[in-house]
């Protein structure tokens, strides 16, 4: 096969991709313009009740559901709904398709022009087709651990003291009332919680930054703690000691391999006379 033929059969493998690739991105993009009009549509529908005596989202809920068959619904509800749209979550985390239903919340027409601009500048194309029910599931799981997590916090933390001199803290007996699903969800957030600056200086709960700390819970910032399994923190964390030790240990280690060596002494020759 001489050169001219090697090239060429690259150039056509090389256009063969490119061209695949623009269909396939030519194809999303249709279908995500095709969602977002349907998207728009909807919240036009919601945006018509912002000018009535008692403009609520539960008053369009049957217009929107009329309007919508449930593959509509379906591809675009988690998007709504992370853009603000008040979506009611069932108690069961699985959201009923054919029956969508919205909070007793005030329409306001500011914030749902802002929602229809949001979704015509593609910033949420990325969650449209998510499942609805596992979206609506994992967030009421997590709205479930940081509610524990906050108990913990309102209920045992506030209450406890700091001895001062062993640094133990004595959650007095309260830490008793979880119960065992709930000790697990909050059992690493104790573990990273029990330090000196949640306490005064003279032991008692510091309450402004414990009320911080239940802020931060209700943004999300602790979620990564909640509901790790025990046993994995504490692997992980012993994993990491043992490197730290490594590490510390290897500037030690290096300045005994580079020291200069003595060189072995020869022994003593025997005395000659010995043979004698």
């Amino acid at each position: 096969m001489d050169i001219g033929s090697i090239v060429l059969s690259l150039c056509s493998g090389v256009i063969g991709t490119l061209a695949g690739s623009g269909i396939v991105i030519y194809a999303q993009g249709m279908k995500n313009r095709a969602i977002r009009k349907t998207a728009v549509s909807a919240l036009s529908i919601l945006k018509g009740y912002a000018g009535t005596t008692t403009p609520k989202y539960t008053d369009a809920q049957n217009e929107f559901n009329i309007k919508f068959n449930m593959a509509q619904k379906r591809s675009m509800l988690v998007a709504l709904h992370k853009i603000g749209v008040p979506i009611e979550i069932p108690v069961s985390g699985l959201s009923s398709i054919e029956n969508v239903s919205f909070l007793d919340k005030k329409i306001l027409a500011k914030e749902v022009d802002d929602m229809i601009e949001q979704i015509k500048n593609g910033g949420v194309d990325n969650l449209f087709f998510t499942d609805v029910d596992i979206y609506f599931s994992e967030g009421l799981r997590r709205k479930a651990m940081r509610d524990t997590a906050k108990k913990f916090v309102n209920e045992i933390m506030k209450k406890s003291s700091l001895n001062m001199d062993n640094n133990n803290i004595d959650y007095h007996g309260l830490i008793n009332n979880l119960t065992i699903g709930e000790f697990n969800v909050i059992a690493v957030l104790r573990i990273e919680t029990y330090k000196r600056e949640f306490y005064n200086n003279n032991g008692d709960a510091n309450i402004q930054s414990m009320d911080e700390l239940v802020r931060d819970i209700d943004r999300g910032l602790w979620d990564r703690y909640l509901g790790w399994d025990y046993d994995s923190y504490m692997n992980i964390k012993l994993q990491r000691n043992s490197m730290q030790n490594m590490t510390d240990a290897l500037p030690t280690l290096i300045n005994l391999l580079n020291a200069p060596q003595q060189a072995p002494g020869r022994p003593d020759e025997p005395d000659q006379n010995h043979f004698k």
